[in-house]
C-alpha cells in the first residue's frame, strides 16, 4: 500500500476528528430532516425557562448570546435528543452537558439526603450566610452589563472554607469544551447543591441520524473518574448504572464507535394490554436518579414532564446600598441551538438571574444582618 493510498483511505473515514477535538460519527442509514425546528429569541426562551415572563418576576440577566433558541417542551437535552432520535436531525453533544446532568442529579440527592450527608461536607448545623461584595463602581441592579460571572465563582471559593475541596471540584471542573458560561453554570449547580448548608448574599457597597461528540478522550475520562468518586455519598447505585455509560463516552472519543450503544440512548415505544401505555426508555434517562424529587426505581418513564426541568437554582439577597432584593441564580439547560446548515440540535448551557419581585423575609434579613454584623461588626441600617 503506497503513500496515496493511505492518505485517501484515511479521508474516507467516516469518523472525523477537528481541531477543537469532536468525534463526528454516523449512527442509522436514514434521510435526515430538511425543515428546520421553530426558534424564538434567546431572551425569550431562558424567560420562559425561569418563569420570568411577567411583570413581577423579571430576567435581571444571562449569558447573553446573539443566535436563536429552539423552546424545548421539557428538559432540554433530553428533548433534544428525543426530537433528533423522532425527525431524524443530528445531535451534538458536549462534556459539559454531561457533567452537569452528573451534577444536578447530585444536587437532587444531596437536597433529598441534606442531613444524612450533612458530616459529609460541614461540621455545623443550620445555615451559615455567605456574603460576597461587588464593586458598586461597576454595578447597576438591572443592567445587562454586570459582571455576574466573576461573582459566582466567589461563593463556590467560600463553600470551599467550609467544606473542603471535595466539594467545590464538582464545579472547577474545566473541559476543552468549557466557556466562562458552562463554568458559571457549574458554580450555581453547586450552590444550589449546598443550598440546605448555606445562604447566600451579594451586597454592593460602592433516533438519531448523526452525534457530534465535542471535547477530548482526556475530558470523558476525567467525567468517568470524577463520577466514580460520587460512590462515597451513598451513590453506588447510581454510579454503576453510569460507569458503563460514560466508559462508553471515552471508547469513542477514541474513535472506538460502538452503534448499537449510541442507537439505544433513547427509545419511545408504546405498550398495549389492559392499557395503552406510552414508555420512554434508553440510557440517557440514568441522568436522572430522581424522578418527581422520589428515587428512580424504573429505566423507564411515561413522559418528559417527569423529568427534572434542567435548570439549577440558588437563593440570593442582594443588599444594593442598603435596599435588599430576593434574586434567584439560575443555570442549567435553557434551549436549544440549531445549526442552519445542518439542522444539527445542541442544547444549550447558561445561566440568568432573575428579581423574584419579593422582599427578603424577616427571617432572612436577620440572619443577614447577624452574618453581616459577624463579618463587619457593625451592620449598616436597612432601608
Amino acid at each position: 500500500m503506497n503513500y496515496q493510498h493511505i492518505v485517501i483511505t484515511f479521508l474516507t473515514l467516516t469518523i472525523s476528528f477537528n481541531a477543537f477535538c469532536q468525534t463526528k460519527f454516523k449512527v442509522c442509514n436514514i434521510k435526515l430532516a430538511e425543515k428546520p425546528l421553530k426558534e424564538q429569541s434567546y431572551k425569550s426562551v431562558v424567560a420562559s425557562m425561569t418563569n420570568s415572563t411577567n411583570t413581577k418576576r423579571q430576567l435581571e440577566d444571562f449569558g447573553e448570546k446573539n443566535h436563536t433558541l429552539v423552546k424545548a417542551g421539557a428538559h432540554p437535552f433530553v428533548f433534544a435528543v428525543q426530537a433528533a432520535y423522532g425527525q431524524h436531525r443530528p445531535l451534538v453533544i458536549s462534556p459539559d452537558m454531561i457533567w452537569l446532568m452528573i451534577m444536578q442529579g447530585f444536587s437532587e440527592h444531596v437536597l433529598a439526603n441534606s442531613q444524612e450527608l450533612r458530616d459529609k461536607f460541614v461540621k455545623f448545623e443550620g445555615k451559615k450566610t455567605l456574603i460576597v461584595e461587588i464593586d458598586g463602581n461597576n454595578f447597576v441592579k438591572g443592567s445587562s452589563e454586570n459582571d455576574w460571572e466573576s461573582i459566582f465563582p466567589q461563593f463556590v471559593n467560600q463553600i470551599k472554607t467550609y467544606t473542603g475541596k471535595n466539594a467545590t471540584s464538582l464545579a472547577s471542573q474545566k473541559f476543552t469544551t468549557t466557556t466562562t458560561i458552562e463554568q458559571a453554570a457549574f458554580e450555581i449547580t453547586l450552590m444550589e447543591t449546598m443550598s440546605k448548608y448555606f445562604e447566600y448574599a451579594a451586597r454592593v457597597s460602592c433516533g438519531i441520524p448523526e452525534i457530534t461528540l465535542e471535547g477530548a478522550t482526556k475530558d470523558w475520562q476525567q467525567i468517568l473518574d470524577k463520577t466514580r468518586e460520587l460512590k462515597k455519598y451513598k451513590l453506588n447505585w447510581w454510579v454503576e448504572k453510569l460507569e458503563p455509560i460514560l466508559q462508553e463516552f471515552v471508547h469513542t472519543s477514541k474513535g472506538k464507535i460502538n452503534k448499537e450503544f449510541w442507537k439505544k440512548i433513547y427509545k419511545k415505544q408504546t405498550i398495549i394490554g389492559c392499557t395503552r401505555e406510552v414508555q420512554i426508555t434508553g440510557w440517557v434517562i440514568e441522568f436522572f436518579p430522581y424522578i418527581n424529587k422520589r428515587k428512580r426505581l424504573s429505566a423507564k418513564i411515561e413522559s418528559l414532564a417527569e423529568l427534572p426541568k434542567g435548570l439549577s437554582k440558588a437563593d440570593l439577597l442582594l443588599d444594593d446600598r442598603g435596599t435588599l432584593y430576593m434574586m434567584e441564580l439560575f443555570a442549567g439547560f435553557v434551549g436549544i441551538k440549531q445549526d442552519k446548515k445542518t439542522k444539527a440540535l445542541r442544547p444549550e448551557i447558561n445561566w440568568a438571574v432573575v428579581d423574584s419581585g419579593k422582599k427578603p423575609s424577616k427571617e432572612r434579613v436577620a440572619r443577614y444582618q447577624k452574618a453581616l454584623k459577624e463579618k463587619y461588626i457593625k451592620p449598616i441600617s436597612m432601608k
